[in-house]
């Protein structure tokens, strides 16, 4: 029986990736039926000579947009955090539990390091010509609100290598690297999910002119 939940839980993914597909391949023949049969409501059709152009010629301009470079930092920045021991040890500490003489030191390193990023990036936006402010001295919209995401990952990025070399968990560049691979394969289904997501948007975007 628990084998059973198991085998469903592992197949949703799966299945809920293929009904996005098939969603998308519905509103081919979908689109040109409503324009064809409702003209009044002023629908566009991706069977149309448009429609085509637009799908695959913009396929992959539709995907260039900072949310999948967040992404893939994100992934990057999860792998280092787990596989560092870093989450693990939070959670230990949050929870009160005790944690070896290098973990707690590695930990505490870790939060001097956090307390002067901190510090930096306040002096980089308390100053009036703060290189992260923009142009009237706004914080939003500036370069930091630009980068908060890729500022986010970085940090949790160092934080995790910081806590792996001390706490020796993590000494070589190549677990490092082992780390970052796993994070991205441990996300890679939210990356599969984003690209089949944007296109959908961008179909219907075009089908309902918005």
């Amino acid at each position: 029986m628990k084998d059973n939940k198991q085998d469903k839980k592992k197949e949703l993914p799966g299945r809920i990736l293929l009904a996005m597909l098939l969603f998308q391949l519905l509103l081919f023949p979908a689109s040109w039926l409503v324009t064809a049969l409702f003209p009044e409501l002023a629908t566009n059709s991706l069977l149309s000579d448009e429609g085509i152009r637009r799908f695959l010629g913009y396929f992959t301009s539709n995907l260039q947009s900072p949310f999948l470079i967040w992404l893939l930092l994100l992934s990057m920045a999860y792998g280092l955090y787990t596989g560092s021991g870093l989450s693990e040890a939070l959670s230990r500490k949050r929870h009160g539990g005790k944690l070896a003489y290098l973990h707690n030191f590695a930990l505490k390193v870790v939060a001097a390091e956090a307390v002067v990023s901190v510090i930096i990036l306040t002096l980089l936006l308390a100053l009036p010509s703060g290189p992260m402010l923009s142009v009237t001295g706004q914080v939003f919209p500036s370069s930091f609100s630009r980068s908060v995401v890729p500022l986010l990952a970085m940090a949790v990025s160092a934080f995790s290598i910081t806590f792996g070399i001390f706490s020796r968990t993590m000494r070589k560049v190549s677990e490092m690297f082992e780390a970052m691979k796993k994070g991205l394969a441990d996300c890679s289904p939210f990356i599969i999910y984003f690209i089949v997501v944007v296109e959908l948007f961008y179909s219907l975007r075009f089908i309902f002119g918005f």
